[in-house]
Parts: C-alpha cells; sequence; structure tokens
C-alpha cells in the first residue's frame, strides 16, 4: 500500500516532470561539494606533511636528509678556543676590539691565565689531554711532574706552559729559576716569541717566593722581548720601576723607527710595564702618520687612570682613518663617564681620578 503523501508526490512527478529534475540536480550539486572539500582537504593534508616526510623513508634509508647528516656525524668534543696572546715586540694585535670592548681601564701586568690550545680533532690533542689530566692536582706528584717536564721540553709557548710551571713551583721550587732562564734564552734566539713564557712570569710573580727582584733582573738581561716586557711589568708592580726606566732608554729609538709596526709593538710592550712611568714617552706619537701608531697609543691612554688625558684624546675624534676616530669616540665618552662619576664622589681621587 502506498501512502497518501507517496501518492500526491506520484501524482505530482506524473504531472511534472521538471520537480524530479530539480530534485535530481540539487542533490548532484551537493555530492560535486562534498568531492571539493575532500579534494581540498586532502590538499592541505599533503602540503602540511610534505616537510616532515621529506626527511622520512627514502631520504633517511640513503641519509641524504640533514637530520641523518647530524645524526650519523661523528661527535668530536672540542674545548673552547684560546685567548690573543698579549702582544709582544714584532707582534700585532688588533687594537680597536681592545679599546672598543673594555669599559674601565684594566690594571696592567694582571697575570692572565695560560690558556691551553687543546683540540681532540687535532693530531697532538690526545696527548695534551692526557698531559692536561696529569697535571693536575689529586695526582701523584711523581706524575704531574713528568707532565710538566713533558711540556716544558716543547719550549717557551708550549700549550698548558704556565700549569707546567705552576707544578713545577709547587712541587720543585728550586729547579724553577734555572728553567726559565733555559726557556728565557730559548725565546731569545727566536725574535717574536715567549709570550706564553712571558705570561707564565707575570703569574708566577704574584706567587710569594717564587721568583725574586733579582731573579726577575737576570729573566730581563737574557734579551727576549717579550719576557723583558713581563720582568719590568712585574717588579713595576712591586714598587721598583728600575726595569722599566731601562726598558724605555733601550726602546726609545724603536719610537722613531721608519717602521710604523715596530713602533706601534714598542708602544704595546711600554704601555704594558708601567702606563705611569711610560705614557709620558708614547704620548707625542698620538699625532703620528700611521694611523696603526695612534691606535696603539690610544690602548695605551686607556690604561691611565688620569682623566685629563681626554684633552689629548680630543682631536682624534676627526681623525681621517675611521678606526681612529671611532676609537677616540668611544674613549672620550667612557672618560667623561668617569670625571663625571668622579666629581660626584663616586670614583676615588678626585676630579683627574689619580689623587691629584
Amino acid at each position: 500500500m502506498i501512502d497518501t503523501h507517496a501518492r500526491r508526490q506520484l501524482r505530482t512527478d506524473e504531472c511534472c516532470p521538471t520537480g524530479r529534475g530539480q530534485r535530481g540536480g540539487g542533490l548532484g550539486l551537493v555530492a560535486l561539494g562534498v568531492v571539493a572539500v575532500g579534494f581540498m582537504g586532502f590538499a592541505v593534508w599533503q602540503f602540511v606533511r610534505a616537510p616532515a616526510a621529506s626527511v622520512t623513508g627514502a631520504d633517511r634509508a640513503s641519509g641524504s636528509s640533514p637530520i641523518t647528516q647530524a645524526e650519523q656525524a661523528p661527535r668530536t668534543h672540542e674545548l673552547p678556543e684560546p685567548a690573543a696572546p698579549a702582544p709582544s715586540h714584532g707582534q700585532r694585535t688588533d687594537l680597536m676590539p681592545q679599546i672598543a670592548d673594555a669599559e674601565e681601564p684594566v690594571t696592567v701586568g694582571t697575570p692572565t691565565a695560560d690558556t691551553p690550545v687543546l683540540r681532540e680533532t687535532d693530531s697532538n690533542g690526545p696527548k695534551l689531554q692526557e698531559r692536561l689530566a696529569a697535571l693536575r692536582r689529586g695526582n701523584e706528584p711523581a706524575v704531574r711532574l713528568d707532565a710538566a717536564r713533558q711540556i716544558l721540553a716543547l719550549g717557551p709557548d708550549a700549550p698548558l706552559l704556565g700549569m707546567a710551571l705552576d707544578v713545577l713551583a709547587e712541587l720543585e721550587p728550586q729547579s724553577l729559576v734555572p728553567e726559565l732562564q733555559r726557556l728565557a734564552s730559548m725565546a731569545a734566539s727566536d725574535p717574536g716569541s715567549g709570550t706564553g713564557l712571558a705570561a707564565g712570569i707575570r703569574t708566577l710573580s704574584h706567587r710569594e717566593g717564587a721568583i725574586s727582584d733579582g731573579e726577575l733582573t737576570a729573566l730581563y738581561d737574557t734579551g727576549a722581548a717579550s719576557v723583558q716586557v713581563a720582568a719590568a711589568a712585574s717588579l713595576a708592580l712591586r714598587g721598583d720601576e728600575t726595569l722599566v726606566d731601562q726598558l724605555v732608554s733601550e726602546r726609545s729609538a724603536d719610537l722613531a723607527h721608519g717602521s710604523a709596526s715596530v713602533r706601534a709593538a714598542a708602544v704595546s710592550d711600554l704601555a704594558a710595564t708601567s702606563v705611569s712611568a711610560t705614557l709620558p714617552t708614547v704620548l707625542p706619537l698620538l699625532s703620528d702618520e700611521s694611523a696603526e701608531v695612534r691606535l696603539a697609543v690610544l690602548n695605551a691612554v686607556r690604561f691611565s687612570d688620569d682623566l685629563s688625558m681626554v684633552d689629548r684624546v680630543r682631536p682624534l675624534l676627526d681623525d681621517p682613518d675611521e678606526h681612529v676616530a671611532t676609537a677616540a669616540r668611544r674613549m672620550v665618552q667612557r672618560m667623561a663617564n668617569r670625571l663625571e662619576r668622579a666629581r660626584a664622589g663616586q670614583l676615588p681621587g678626585g676630579p683627574r681620578g689619580d689623587g691629584r
């Protein structure tokens, strides 16, 4: 039996075939819309999945993906890169970073740690790692001494030299000065070497009883330029500027040398001993024709506590060399800030910063 609604619909369809076509068309549009939405959803899913898929499947199997390469790459542990050594005769360092990075003058002669050049990827890395481990406290004295002697045998710029000298001073102090003399003689025969030894001397000079004043003078007499600077600075910190005066006398000729590099190295070496004693000697070179020399003098002035030096630096604000002008501008600003703090009573020594 067909109910009343079905009979009416049947009569309508028989009389009006267009109604049936309209319903069929509506259903077709709905089906088409569903298909379109499904296709768009699939496309979006593929787009989102693409980056993740790039490091899976065949790529991962072939090892060509970045992640796979990183996972498969051998892992080597590297210690931090060593700090640059202090400038010595014949060796130049970039003075601009020194001037730009330091917010306050650094005390000249402050000992610096001996920074080992250790990398496991280097051919000598494993051996140095073994020696570094052997030098440390907690090992048997004989083991530490043996490691120290192996390092000292490598010369005045050997990695870990400062640590080796420290072990020698601790466990066999009677051998320390003869060993320093031997290394200083080696440095004297190889100009430009001995920066590691110089750093070790500065550190040991602060160790009570390690090096006497006379022994510092004997080290100075070896003639190694970097050792002379270290010995003069170490003795000056003890209140004796005899070696500083001698170094100024011996290096004055270098300040008038025809080579700008020699003049700049002489300025740096003198400033590294005692600023108060050497600054009057190097200040005239603020007007040197070489930008390298002017930068060296600016770096020397940076170590001075005399805030009146700002007046000597101001002319360099208009220096034709961009690096010099930039360094002078930063230095003048820093000195002006310190002068303001001194006048406000926040710095000792009054407006000059030096007690006068």
